[in-house]
This record gives structure tokens, C-alpha cells and sequence, in this order.
């Protein structure tokens, strides 16, 4: 009898906490630990993953320029602090901007609730056995969202150097205008 892999664990987990029908869709650690098994390098092809990662970058630097001089300073101060060895995978990070769950690092995959086994019989791990069960993810507007900040970045930088603040004005109500944001849960 061989013991299962710890993506195989992973993947035994998220296909449970789907089909259990006894989680919510607020419950974020479910959330997390399924979009960290889709968005693995076996679901999600490393292109997509940049482009999300593309777009959570550039939602911190949104954050950033509009934070106040205090909580800068913060930020600043707790990333002088030492900084655990460990790292989030790709997949975890893909996961945590998805689901918005901040979990430690790196992700804790412990059995909780309806996973735990409700006997002690163990059986034995079969390679391949969630083939066919998770589908790839549909990744859609990210690439579009990416390019299109940086377009507006380049305009807005533009009309900063232009140093007339009447066209700074209506550009930015332009800018205001024209976005337009919308989630989807796919079926």
C-alpha cells in the first residue's frame, strides 16, 4: 500500500470540498485550497498565471500611490523585519489574489471538517484517479485588463508631464467613465 503524494492529498481535498455540497461559498479556506490545486502548473498553463499575477501587481501599485505617508511608512518598517525562509508557490499566490484568504506560509493543507476520514482504514493511493475530474481553468480578461493599465498609466503619465491641470481633470473623469469591472462564476 502507498501513501499518497501530497498533491495527490491536495487534489483529494479539493475535489471533496466541490462535490461535499456542505461548504459555502464564503468558506475561504475551502476556496483557497481549491483554487491553489487548479491554478498548479497542471491545470493552469504559466502564461495565464502571469497575467493574473500581472494584474494583482498592478492593483498593489494602485493601493500604493493612494495610501497615506503613515501607512507607508508601516509597510516599509514591517518589510525591513526578517522574512521567513519559505515562499508561497505560484499556485498559492494565483490562489490568495483569487480568494483574497491570506494564509501562512507556506499554505497549511492539514485535513479539517469533512475531509478527515471518519474510519482509520487508510487505502492505498491511485496514480491518476482525479484525471478527468478537474478541468483546466477559463482564464478571461486579465491579459485585456493588464494591457489596457498600462496603456492608461503611460496617458496619465503623459498628461502629468503636460502640467495643465484642466486636461488632467477631464482625463481623469474620461478614465472614470469608460471602466468597467465585472466577476463571473463560471457553471
Amino acid at each position: 500500500m502507498s501513501k499518497s503524494t501530497p498533491m495527490q492529498d491536495r487534489k483529494y481535498q479539493a475535489i471533496r470540498l466541490y462535490n461535499s455540497g456542505k461548504i459555502s461559498l464564503s468558506d475561504m479556506k475551502a476556496m483557497f485550497r481549491i483554487t491553489a490545486v487548479v491554478a498548479e502548473a497542471e491545470y493552469l498553463s504559466g502564461g495565464n498565471a502571469k497575467y493574473i499575477l500581472g494584474a494583482r501587481d498592478r492593483f498593489r501599485k494602485i493601493e500604493r500611490l493612494t495610501q497615506t505617508r503613515n501607512a507607508a511608512v508601516q509597510e516599509k518598517l514591517l518589510q525591513l523585519k526578517t522574512k521567513p525562509r519559505l515562499s508561497k508557490t505560484r499556485a498559492e499566490e494565483v490562489s490568495q489574489f483569487a480568494t483574497g484568504f491570506n494564509t501562512g506560509i507556506p499554505a497549511n493543507f492539514n485535513r479539517y471538517g469533512i475531509l478527515i476520514a471518519k474510519n482509520k482504514g487508510v487505502n492505498p493511493s491511485r496514480a491518476g484517479s482525479s484525471k478527468g475530474k478537474i478541468a483546466k481553468p477559463t482564464v478571461k480578461g486579465f491579459k485585456k485588463f493588464n494591457r489596457d493599465f498600462d496603456k492608461m498609466e503611460r496617458g496619465l503619465l503623459k498628461i502629468l508631464r503636460s502640467g495643465n491641470d484642466s486636461t488632467i481633470r477631464k482625463a481623469l473623469k474620461g478614465v472614470k467613465d469608460k471602466v468597467k469591472v465585472s466577476v463571473s462564476r463560471g457553471s
